[in-house]
């Protein structure tokens, strides 16, 4: 069981216990079962709708816009490991399922 400061908003609470399921296939937005490309608005329906994305934060609100044009920085970006370049390099994609990664 997860606690909560009480000045951490519930919808905030919710957002957190939502994204942390521990089913996969239970978890905000991937339970959507939307399948489509990256700039399809159907993905994570569910997550754009939640209230912590809808109250009246503008920058809430505004993070969606942000995200999709690439405007925002990852705050932890990992140091590239010798395979990952060989990976990227060789021009294959991969596909996470399950925390497992398969080459397609």
């Amino acid at each position: 069981r997860i606690h909560f400061p009480t000045y951490v908003d519930l919808d905030v609470n919710d957002l957190i216990l939502s994204l942390l399921m521990v089913d996969a296939s239970d978890r905000i937005g991937v339970s959507d079962g939307v399948v489509g490309s990256k700039t399809s608005k159907k993905l994570y329906h569910s997550l754009r709708k939640h209230e912590f994305f809808n109250n009246d934060n503008n920058l809430r609100q505004r993070f969606w816009t942000l995200l999709e044009s690439n405007s925002l920085e990852p705050p932890y970006k990992p140091v590239e490991q010798s395979w990952m370049i060989q990976h990227r390099k060789s021009g294959r994609t991969m596909k996470c399922i399950d925390e497992m990664y398969f080459e397609l």
